[in-house]
Protein backbone atom coordinates (compact mmCIF):
# COMPACT_ATOMS: atom_id res chain seq x y z
CA UNK A 1 0.00 0.00 0.00
CA UNK A 2 3.07 2.37 0.43
CA UNK A 3 4.62 1.89 -2.50
CA UNK A 4 2.00 3.76 -5.20
CA UNK A 5 2.22 6.63 -2.09
CA UNK A 6 5.23 7.63 -2.89
CA UNK A 7 5.14 7.08 -6.58
CA UNK A 8 4.51 10.82 -7.46
CA UNK A 9 6.67 12.17 -4.49
CA UNK A 10 10.01 10.20 -5.98
CA UNK A 11 9.21 11.38 -9.40
CA UNK A 12 9.31 15.04 -8.40
CA UNK A 13 12.39 14.30 -5.94
CA UNK A 14 14.50 13.16 -8.72
CA UNK A 15 13.35 16.30 -10.73
CA UNK A 16 14.64 18.07 -7.91
CA UNK A 17 18.11 16.35 -7.17
CA UNK A 18 18.73 17.18 -11.23
CA UNK A 19 18.06 20.60 -10.53
CA UNK A 20 20.36 20.95 -7.84
CA UNK A 21 22.82 18.66 -9.48
CA UNK A 22 23.19 21.16 -12.21
CA UNK A 23 22.80 24.50 -10.35
CA UNK A 24 25.68 22.70 -8.06
CA UNK A 25 27.70 22.45 -11.33
CA UNK A 26 27.27 25.57 -12.52
CA UNK A 27 27.99 27.10 -9.43
CA UNK A 28 31.22 24.91 -9.45
CA UNK A 29 32.26 26.32 -12.03
CA UNK A 30 31.85 29.86 -11.55
CA UNK A 31 33.99 29.31 -8.48
CA UNK A 32 36.80 28.59 -10.48
CA UNK A 33 36.60 31.02 -13.04
CA UNK A 34 35.79 33.83 -10.62
CA UNK A 35 37.54 33.76 -6.68
CA UNK A 36 34.59 34.38 -4.46
CA UNK A 37 35.68 37.61 -1.45
CA UNK A 38 36.69 36.00 2.05
CA UNK A 39 37.39 32.15 0.19
CA UNK A 40 40.51 31.95 1.30
CA UNK A 41 41.69 29.79 3.68
CA UNK A 42 42.73 32.10 6.57
CA UNK A 43 46.23 32.78 7.99
CA UNK A 44 47.53 30.17 10.77
CA UNK A 45 46.10 30.79 14.14
CA UNK A 46 43.16 32.85 12.75
CA UNK A 47 39.92 31.25 13.13
CA UNK A 48 37.82 30.06 10.25
CA UNK A 49 34.62 31.96 9.14
CA UNK A 50 31.56 30.98 10.28
CA UNK A 51 29.67 28.51 8.07
CA UNK A 52 26.84 29.88 5.54
CA UNK A 53 23.19 29.45 7.98
CA UNK A 54 21.40 26.52 7.42
CA UNK A 55 17.96 26.71 5.85
CA UNK A 56 15.03 26.88 8.17
CA UNK A 57 12.70 23.92 8.26
CA UNK A 58 9.16 23.79 7.14
CA UNK A 59 7.29 20.72 7.68
CA UNK A 60 4.89 19.52 4.49
CA UNK A 61 2.88 17.19 6.88
CA UNK A 62 2.11 20.93 9.10
CA UNK A 63 0.67 22.57 5.74
CA UNK A 64 -2.55 20.11 5.60
CA UNK A 65 -4.83 17.84 7.45
CA UNK A 66 -6.73 14.94 7.06
CA UNK A 67 -10.10 16.51 7.66
CA UNK A 68 -8.85 18.96 4.71
CA UNK A 69 -7.95 16.87 2.40
CA UNK A 70 -10.89 14.53 3.08
CA UNK A 71 -13.40 17.46 2.42
CA UNK A 72 -11.95 18.29 -1.14
CA UNK A 73 -11.15 14.49 -1.89
CA UNK A 74 -14.95 13.54 -0.89
CA UNK A 75 -13.49 10.27 1.41
CA UNK A 76 -11.94 9.70 4.97
CA UNK A 77 -8.46 10.05 4.74
CA UNK A 78 -5.71 8.95 6.74
CA UNK A 79 -2.68 10.93 7.23
CA UNK A 80 -0.43 12.64 7.68
CA UNK A 81 2.43 10.48 6.95
CA UNK A 82 5.70 11.99 6.96
CA UNK A 83 7.88 10.69 3.32
CA UNK A 84 10.91 11.00 2.20
CA UNK A 85 13.58 13.68 2.78
CA UNK A 86 16.99 14.86 0.97
CA UNK A 87 19.60 17.91 1.04
CA UNK A 88 19.69 20.15 3.96
CA UNK A 89 23.37 20.42 3.75
CA UNK A 90 24.99 24.02 3.82
CA UNK A 91 24.29 25.96 0.34
CA UNK A 92 21.86 22.76 -0.52
CA UNK A 93 17.91 22.82 -1.02
CA UNK A 94 15.85 20.72 1.67
CA UNK A 95 13.24 18.92 1.15
CA UNK A 96 10.30 16.70 3.22
CA UNK A 97 7.38 15.37 2.33
CA UNK A 98 4.15 14.08 3.47
CA UNK A 99 1.28 11.66 2.57
CA UNK A 100 -2.39 11.14 2.72
CA UNK A 101 -4.58 8.23 1.90
CA UNK A 102 -8.51 7.29 1.93
CA UNK A 103 -9.10 5.50 4.74
CA UNK A 104 -8.49 1.58 4.13
CA UNK A 105 -11.20 -0.80 5.79
CA UNK A 106 -8.55 -3.58 5.21
CA UNK A 107 -5.68 -3.79 7.73
CA UNK A 108 -5.40 -7.14 7.96
CA UNK A 109 -6.20 -8.41 4.04
CA UNK A 110 -4.66 -10.75 2.25
CA UNK A 111 -2.46 -9.59 -0.33
CA UNK A 112 -4.60 -9.84 -3.54
CA UNK A 113 -7.41 -7.68 -1.13
CA UNK A 114 -4.98 -4.81 -0.77
CA UNK A 115 -4.00 -5.03 -4.45
CA UNK A 116 -7.74 -5.03 -5.61
CA UNK A 117 -8.18 -1.75 -2.89
CA UNK A 118 -5.65 0.42 -4.87
CA UNK A 119 -8.43 0.23 -7.12
CA UNK A 120 -10.43 2.49 -5.35
CA UNK A 121 -7.77 4.24 -2.93
CA UNK A 122 -6.74 7.89 -3.44
CA UNK A 123 -3.31 9.27 -2.95
CA UNK A 124 -2.43 12.70 -2.26
CA UNK A 125 1.64 13.81 -1.85
CA UNK A 126 2.39 17.28 -0.50
CA UNK A 127 6.26 18.36 -0.92
CA UNK A 128 8.19 21.29 0.41
CA UNK A 129 11.49 22.46 -0.73
CA UNK A 130 13.21 25.29 1.07
CA UNK A 131 16.20 26.70 -1.46
CA UNK A 132 18.85 28.95 0.06
CA UNK A 133 17.41 32.42 0.13
CA UNK A 134 18.02 34.61 -3.12
CA UNK A 135 19.53 31.96 -5.23
CA UNK A 136 17.98 30.40 -8.23
CA UNK A 137 17.51 27.09 -6.92
CA UNK A 138 13.42 27.42 -6.56
CA UNK A 139 13.24 29.11 -10.05
CA UNK A 140 15.28 26.60 -11.44
CA UNK A 141 13.25 23.80 -10.17
CA UNK A 142 10.07 25.47 -11.36
CA UNK A 143 11.55 25.25 -14.60
CA UNK A 144 12.32 21.46 -14.37
CA UNK A 145 8.95 21.19 -13.93
CA UNK A 146 8.15 22.71 -16.86
CA UNK A 147 10.31 20.37 -18.64
CA UNK A 148 8.83 17.28 -17.21
CA UNK A 149 5.54 16.34 -18.47
CA UNK A 150 3.67 13.56 -15.76
CA UNK A 151 0.84 13.58 -18.30
CA UNK A 152 -0.12 13.28 -22.30
CA UNK A 153 -1.85 16.83 -21.69
CA UNK A 154 0.75 20.09 -22.20
CA UNK A 155 1.97 21.30 -19.36
CA UNK A 156 0.49 24.61 -18.34
CA UNK A 157 0.75 27.36 -16.18
CA UNK A 158 -1.68 28.40 -13.48
CA UNK A 159 -2.31 31.71 -12.79
CA UNK A 160 -3.30 33.91 -9.22
CA UNK A 161 -1.30 30.89 -6.97
CA UNK A 162 2.06 32.00 -5.04
CA UNK A 163 4.68 33.81 -7.40
CA UNK A 164 4.17 31.73 -10.32
CA UNK A 165 2.71 28.46 -10.33
CA UNK A 166 2.45 24.97 -12.96
CA UNK A 167 0.72 22.06 -13.23
CA UNK A 168 2.30 19.09 -15.17
CA UNK A 169 0.29 16.75 -13.93
CA UNK A 170 1.39 17.85 -10.08
CA UNK A 171 0.27 20.78 -9.60
CA UNK A 172 3.86 23.00 -8.38
CA UNK A 173 3.89 26.33 -6.79
CA UNK A 174 6.60 29.03 -5.39
CA UNK A 175 6.82 31.70 -2.96
CA UNK A 176 9.59 33.14 -2.77
CA UNK A 177 12.61 30.14 -1.80
CA UNK A 178 10.03 27.36 -1.07
CA UNK A 179 8.56 25.49 -3.61
CA UNK A 180 5.13 22.96 -3.01
CA UNK A 181 4.40 20.19 -5.08
CA UNK A 182 1.14 18.59 -4.52
CA UNK A 183 0.04 15.78 -5.90
CA UNK A 184 -3.73 14.28 -6.30
CA UNK A 185 -3.77 10.74 -7.10
CA UNK A 186 -7.10 8.96 -8.18
CA UNK A 187 -7.93 5.41 -8.01
CA UNK A 188 -6.56 2.96 -10.14
CA UNK A 189 -9.79 2.19 -12.00
CA UNK A 190 -10.72 6.26 -12.40
CA UNK A 191 -9.37 8.38 -14.94
CA UNK A 192 -6.96 11.24 -14.27
CA UNK A 193 -8.90 14.80 -13.86
CA UNK A 194 -7.64 17.27 -16.90
CA UNK A 195 -7.86 19.90 -14.39
CA UNK A 196 -6.20 20.69 -10.95
CA UNK A 197 -9.28 21.51 -9.23
CA UNK A 198 -8.80 19.45 -6.14
CA UNK A 199 -5.01 20.17 -6.47
CA UNK A 200 -5.46 24.10 -6.10
CA UNK A 201 -8.27 24.53 -3.49
CA UNK A 202 -5.64 22.34 -1.68
CA UNK A 203 -2.30 24.58 -2.22
CA UNK A 204 -4.21 27.15 -1.94
CA UNK A 205 -4.96 26.01 1.69
CA UNK A 206 -1.13 25.12 2.59
CA UNK A 207 0.61 27.61 1.02
CA UNK A 208 -1.51 30.29 3.40
CA UNK A 209 0.34 28.14 5.96
CA UNK A 210 3.97 28.73 5.01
Amino acid sequence: MHAPRFQAAVATLAACLLVQACSDSEDTEAAKETPQAGSELPPPGLPAPPPAPRLPSINACSLLNAQEVGDIIGHDMDGPEAGPTAGGGVGEGKMNSCSFASRSESENAAPAELLAELNTTWFVNVTVWVWPSGGQGARNYMNAMRDAPMTDDPVREVDGLADEAVWNGTLHARQGDVTVSLDVRPPQATEAPKEPDKERTLMEQALGRL
